[in-house]
């Protein structure tokens, strides 16, 4: 009887422990194609929890074949860890997440349903919070996990997408050094869909160069969407003097706002975000004109 049980505690310990670990099972990531969109060809992993509660899987994040990693919820707080368990990236909400513990926001008194973005139909658009990761980065992470926690009190029911798709910005990622920048002639669009990603753009004539910050494109406030960082360099990278361009540089243009330099032939525009925040190219789209 002493040998039973034993076996019977075991055995009652590993099924506590399994279900108490992260992910118990590892979930490689699906790749989607050129048309592909994730609200319409992905079937979501489905979630119900308590107030207060959270749940975490485990995922193959260098599984993907593309050069971007989506992970995406309706709504709640959405972690995604490293093997560590430390944070890599957080998120509240659609419209931008950040490193570390740095995209959550408090709930406020929200409901899920205030939270949930409307236009679900666009290929890579966050429709409730993210977290997007370059093929790198997903690369350094491996075997990481995701957490959902519910910080309403209410029960939260919510989707998960789990996915890997190319990037928005097509120029990813050669346009990350300044020896693979875009050229610019008359206009382009860029977008920081990744934590650190860096831009740079040559331009090609010289002239006027006007660099308009992401617009808000809905109710928010100007602190939840991204601000971003913008230099004017010489040919070899050096910046520019803040006295031969008549103005400050770097320069942090907000949301909705703009910038100019006067910049000749050959030479660069860095941009970055301003803080340690990214999101989809639905909020973090910014644009160059050169007249």
């Amino acid at each position: 009887m002493k040998t039973v049980r034993i076996g019977i505690v075991l055995g009652v310990t590993l099924l506590l422990l399994s279900a108490c670990s992260p992910g118990f099972i590892s979930r490689t990531v699906p790749t989607l194609g050129v048309g592909e969109t994730y609200t319409q060809d992905l079937t979501p992993l489905e979630l119900s929890l308590a107030p207060g509660t959270s749940r975490t899987l485990t995922y193959d994040f260098d599984s993907g074949l593309a050069n971007g990693l989506f992970v995406v919820i309706e709504a709640g707080d959405l972690y995604v860890l490293r093997p560590s368990m430390g944070a890599f990236a957080t998120s509240s909400t659609g419209f931008f997440f950040g490193a570390g513990e740095s995209g959550l926001l408090p709930a406020d008194g929200a409901s899920p349903s205030d939270l949930l973005q409307q236009d679900i139909g666009v290929a890579t658009t966050c429709v409730g919070p993210c977290v997007i990761m370059d093929a790198d980065q997903a690369a350094a992470i491996g075997t990481g996990y995701v957490r959902i926690t519910n910080p309403f009190s209410t029960q939260l029911t919510t989707k998960l997408w789990v996915f890997s798709q190319d990037l928005d910005h097509q120029s990813e990622p050669s346009n990350d050094q300044r020896s693979g920048a875009e050229t610019v002639t008359t206009s382009t669009r860029g977008a920081l869909e990744t934590l650190g990603d860096m831009d740079f753009f040559e331009i090609v004539g010289g002239g006027d160069v006007t660099i308009y910050a992401p617009v808000i494109k809905s109710d928010g406030v100007s602190q939840d969407f991204l601000s971003i960082r913008a230099v004017a360099l010489y040919p070899d990278g050096t910046a520019i003097p803040e006295a031969l361009l008549g103005t400050s540089n770097p320069v942090v243009i907000q949301p909705n706002d703009s910038h100019a330099f006067f910049l000749e032939a050959g030479e660069f525009v860095e941009i970055r975000a301003a803080d340690e925040r990214a999101a989809s190219s639905q909020y973090s789209a910014y644009d160059i004109e050169v007249q």
